[in-house]
């Protein structure tokens, strides 16, 4: 850790907004308060109208923002950011969603699991519940191929630990820069919301790297309305996503599965989210599955506009 600290590597971090006023500037100021100060701070805004980005650029004038003339989704609205990042040549990019803010020790526990191994590629924090601070909700993600395609570590007691995944969500995600100069940026085939990550991170598996979670490193998660929980909007780009997912990286054993848990899904869902009053969360997951199937962009696209 001194070493760490007596010759810092150089970590940007990229965070990306939409609509998140309620969130922003809790992150943003978490970032500022690391115990390894940051390179770059930058936000990357998907078109906010809620003032969001007028909150940040008034208090930390100092801070890096991107404004995109519309909603690009998260791959793309991530990328602009990356690739702002990488101008200046970081050793280090660490993303981060806006819905999340960083224990002070977070991005310097990150940087010290990623230094421990030169195959480490990607470090993830582990995710704990702002309203009940100690509960955790994640340590990372495991595919399993199941009708979510991934189910989360939710019982990881050793901090110290390294935790082998499948994949790590990119709004908490340390990468080595090199890591994107050589494999590429996140895939925007993923429109909207949802499996590029999981994509990022076979892609990272596959070149030979490995992809870790550190409980150490700790983020909080604070509820606020984003997307929406149960939307058609959600459920029908996670489906999608899902869908496309499972054709890039599934084997036949693996669709086998994945079809079962979908059908369970497909007559669990109606049951029990329209009396809930998530009809259209539901004709969202019916929808999405179809288009993923028929390769269709249309709907996705307009949805982003919506």
């Amino acid at each position: 850790m001194d070493k760490i600290r007596e010759n810092p590597p150089r970590v940007t971090s990229v965070t990306l907004n939409w609509q998140g006023r309620d969130v922003l500037l809790r992150c943003v100021e978490s970032l500022k308060a690391q115990t390894l100060p940051l390179f770059e701070i930058i936000v990357v805004d998907n078109r906010s109208t809620d003032g969001s980005v007028q909150q940040v650029r008034e208090k930390h004038p100092d801070v890096v923002i991107l404004e995109n003339p519309a909603n690009f989704g998260a791959p793309k609205g991530r990328n602009v950011g990356l690739t702002r990042a990488l101008e200046k040549e970081p050793d280090y990019i660490f993303t981060i969603d806006n819905d999340l803010y960083a224990d002070p020790g977070c991005v310097e526990n990150l940087v010290r699991a990623a230094g421990s191994d030169s195959t480490i590629a990607i470090v993830g924090a582990f995710i704990y519940d702002d309203g009940a601070p100690d509960r955790l909700l994640s340590a990372g993600a495991i595919v399993d191929f199941t009708q979510n395609v991934s189910r989360q570590i939710q019982n990881a007691e050793d901090l110290d630990r390294l935790y082998p995944l499948s994949y790590c969500g990119t709004g908490h995600m340390l990468t080595r820069s090199s890591v994107y100069r050589e494999l590429g940026l996140l895939d925007e085939a993923f429109i909207g919301y949802g499996f590029e990550d999981s994509d990022f991170g076979f892609r990272t598996r596959g070149a030979g790297y490995r992809v870790v979670s550190y409980g150490r490193a700790r983020v909080w998660h604070t509820a606020h309305a984003g997307i929406g929980r149960y939307s058609f909007k959600k459920k029908y780009l996670e489906t999608r996503n899902a869908v496309l997912f499972m054709k890039r990286y599934g084997k036949w054993h693996q669709w086998m599965k994945y079809l079962v848990f979908v059908a369970i899904g497909f007559i669990a869902a109606p049951l029990i989210e329209i009396p809930k009053g998530h009809l259209h969360g539901v004709a969202g997951k019916f929808r999405g599955f179809w288009d993923g199937l028929t390769g269709k962009t249309e709907l996705a696209e307009r949805l982003l506009r919506s």
